[in-house]
């Protein structure tokens, strides 16, 4: 997990650094240590890709090898590289992908600082209105009411990312917002691999098939329908749209022009882009409901906490009338006589 979109700008300084080094000379192994960040894994990682590449290896073929322990870099960055050393191509490959990282990471901050909103109004929604306990009992039992509520929003919501973090891929795209942002993702980074790998001169099915590892269930298999479409003849809009459901009809649009036109790496850096907007929309459609159930989570925390104060206010005032002595008539006889 990446909240704040650190991981993805830290791979996308390392690619533009890599980028930068390459066109200003460098040998692979030099620009690789020199580019590597300061992090202790990416530093190990790099001192292991520069002896690799010393001894006859690829850039890509080191990254595949020794990132397996380290999990910095997903499947799908190293083939865009690997396709870029074949092609000849691997600077303008590593400043295409540092590119794609860097609005990544921009959108992820952003979807970080608009979450921020209704989680700060949930945990004010507990701290603020229960403030009236330590009056009435104490500061105690105000940290013990507090604790509880969110002990229990806690584990509401981690028993809820449980749930759909291991429940079946399937299921994880019938959750609304979910399954909206989840099919925008796997469009925006399948039609950028598949532009990238496409631009720097890989074929057509072998792209495909690049592109199909690089996803996740039910997204690669979608993918390798398609790759098996074109192998067998057909056209790639053909194969998105038979096979290619879960992409979104955007996609197959964008590709059906791309192969009209001659320009299919630039169709398909568009729809990219378009399915980067609509993971956008997704995402901010998620916010605007978190905001409504902190809302509603607060209204309901307040009037519990008025309903106590009131009732126990009620029964404070009953106790006092059971426990005051019964008042005795006045004898006028004594008083006057």
């Amino acid at each position: 997990m990446d909240p704040f979109g650190h991981r993805l700008s830290t791979r996308a300084r390392f690619f533009h650094g890599l980028a930068t080094g390459l066109d200003a000379g460098l040998p692979v192994d030099q620009a690789v240590l020199t580019c590597a960040p300061e992090d202790r894994p990416w530093q190990r990682l790099g001192r292991s890709l520069a002896e690799e590449i010393r001894a006859g290896r690829s850039l890509s073929d080191g990254l595949g090898r020794h990132d397996r322990g380290h999990h910095l870099l997903p499947k799908q960055e190293v083939v865009m590289i690997e396709a870029g050393e074949r092609s000849g191509r691997l600077p303008p490959t590593l400043k295409h992908l540092a590119d794609y990282l860097e609005q990544a990471a921009q959108a992820r901050r952003k979807l970080t600082s608009k979450l921020a909103y209704p989680l700060l109004l949930i945990h004010a929604a507990i701290g603020l209105p229960t403030l009236p306990i330590v009056v009435r009992s104490g500061f105690v039992d105000y940290l013990q009411t507090v604790g509880f509520l969110l002990a229990v929003l806690y584990g509401v919501g981690f028993a809820l990312w449980i749930a759909a973090h291991r429940s079946a891929p399937e299921l994880r795209l019938r959750i609304p917002w979910l399954g909206r942002a989840l099919r925008a993702q796997a469009t925006a980074d399948f039609a950028f691999v598949l532009s990238s790998l496409i631009g720097a001169g890989t074929a057509l099915p072998e792209a495909l098939r690049a592109s199909a590892a690089s996803l996740r269930p039910p997204f690669k298999a979608a993918a390798q329908a398609i790759a098996l479409h074109i192998h067998r003849g057909g056209e790639l809009h053909q194969g998105v749209r038979e096979h290619g459901a879960l992409f979104g009809s955007i996609l197959a649009e964008q590709i059906k022009i791309g192969e009209r036109s001659g320009r299919l790496e630039e169709m398909l850096a568009s729809a990219s882009k378009l399915a980067r907007e609509e993971l956008r929309r997704a995402t901010l459609s998620m916010t605007v409901a978190l905001s409504t159930l902190a809302f509603t989570i607060a209204v309901g925390i307040i009037a519990w906490v008025v309903l106590g104060f009131w009732s126990g206010h009620a029964r404070s005032l009953d106790i006092t009338r059971l426990e005051a002595p019964p008042a005795h008539p006045v004898d006028s006889t004594h008083r006057f006589g």
